[in-house]
């Protein structure tokens, strides 16, 4: 077990909290850790005992029915307690009251600790609902989305309120140290547009565009395979310069998939691929995108990974899935095996925002094994073709999503990570005119 006393002693000089409480198992256990050591950067321990608890001088915590306790009071819902109900039958709004800000009087708070849980294990896509056309968990059915909240990353706003509560009963007790920060990433569905393909396939392409009578996409083409154009998706330059130019340094996904409907990416035996993973390298991190395929197959996801290891010369720690695919707790069960530590999945497509309600890593937790695990979810705040494809943003109005966003996550002192691909800047098809608006973006997210 975590041991959350010793850690944050030597982190964090501020006094310890004392937590009384009668709730017994994992849930519990990795949700004060994620609430209160994670994201308040505080000490704390737990007693199930009335007589140390009253004899107790420093901050406290009274997570039990019993209202005659001293310290901040906070009532459980009971979905804690080991043996709880999986799923719940209600919305999570009615068994977990909207917090209100502290008046300086009341000492009373509502369940932070069950509705951090129930966001952060996801617990609700678990439940049956009707996917989306890639079977994926669409934005609309989630909680926050019904509840107008998905703009907020509403369990750090929670801490916030609760530290507020602590701070104000015990000066000095949360001081956090955390300042925001702001992590680009990239994908790289797609590497070029026309170089670099096999034979058949630029084929392939060819006749379509012939068959379409698409003589713009024939003519660029044509242009750049015979070089007389940089190819679209070549954005490489671009990328990094902006990057640079702030002094951020980039996550990159790249999908090393074979072939097919979904996946298109060029096949890693390519030795421009190769040559670009390893500039990609030289840039920042580069971690797998999980083709669509390898979602539901083990050993798909295996020899990507072993490819993209091959040719970094080192082991692949992070990942991303590719189209966002994601199955509770299937997907994250399978990287876990594959030795993946780190993920970057969890957001929504169709929808910009905080889909598990923060915008902090966490950890997984397994609801059907009631485990929590070693990997570390990265949430993202908001994608390229969430803003302009899904949503039909133009530029002003993405740019000023993404600075709402941002400043929520500002705010609450978190992480923002934006999701870009080389595609966007390229310029072609559903992507004119955004040729130069990275770094826009960059700039509307940095401090």
């Amino acid at each position: 077990m975590f041991d959350v006393t010793a850690t944050a002693s030597i982190l964090n000089s501020a006094p310890m909290i004392l937590i009384y409480t009668v709730e017994r198992g994992t849930r519990l256990h990795f949700t004060l850790r994620e609430v209160l050591f994670e994201r308040m950067e505080a000490s704390y321990r737990i007693t199930n005992s009335q007589e140390e608890y009253l004899a107790w001088q420093g901050p406290s915590i009274n997570y039990s029915c019993d209202t005659s306790l001293p310290g901040i009071h906070i009532p459980p819902s009971g979905l804690l307690q080991k043996g709880a109900t999986l799923f719940p039958d209600e919305p999570v709004a009615s068994r977990f009251p909207w917090p209100v800000p502290f008046n300086g009087k009341d000492s009373n708070f509502f369940d932070i600790f069950s509705s951090a849980f129930f966001l952060l294990s996801r617990m609700e896509e678990y439940a049956s609902f009707e996917a989306d056309t890639y079977g994926r968990y669409p934005a609309s059915a989630s909680w926050s989305y019904r509840n107008n909240a998905l703009h907020l990353p509403l369990v750090d706003v929670w801490c916030l309120y609760l530290a507020e509560l602590l701070n104000q009963h015990w000066p000095g007790c949360i001081n956090l140290s955390r300042r925001y920060r702001f992590v680009p990433s990239v994908d790289i569905d797609n590497a070029y547009a026309y170089r670099h393909k096999p034979w058949k396939r630029q084929l392939a392409s060819t006749v379509k565009d012939l068959l379409r009578a698409d003589a713009n996409n024939l003519s660029r083409r044509i242009a750049v395979l015979r070089g007389r154009r940089q190819d679209p998706y070549d954005t490489y330059d671009a990328i990094f310069r902006a990057h640079r130019e702030r002094n951020l340094r980039a996550n990159y996904f790249v999908l090393c998939a074979r072939p097919t409907k979904f996946d298109r990416n060029l096949p890693t035996e390519t030795p421009a691929m190769q040559q670009l993973i390893r500039q990609l390298q030289a840039e920042g991190k580069v971690g797998l995108h999980p083709g669509f395929a390898s979602n539901s197959d083990y050993t798909l996801l295996l020899e990507e990974k072993n490819r993209l290891e091959h040719i970094i010369g080192g082991a692949v720690y992070a990942s991303r899935q590719h189209y966002l695919c994601l199955s509770f707790p299937q997907t994250y069960r399978q990287l876990i095996k594959a030795g993946i530590r780190e993920d970057y999945t969890m957001g929504f497509a169709d929808e910009p925002g905080f889909r598990a309600g923060t915008s902090l890593p966490f950890r997984f937790y397994d609801l059907l094994s009631e485990s929590e695990s070693e990997l570390r979810i990265h949430p993202f705040a908001f994608m390229d073709a969430t803003l302009h494809i899904y949503k039909e943003m133009n530029r002003e109005r993405s740019l000023e999503a993404v600075k709402a966003i941002s400043s929520k996550i500002k705010e609450t002192q978190g992480v923002c990570i934006s999701l870009w691909h080389n595609e966007t800047l390229g310029g072609i098809w559903n992507w004119q005119g955004w040729e130069d608006f990275y770094p826009e973006i960059l700039d509307a997210c940095s401090l």
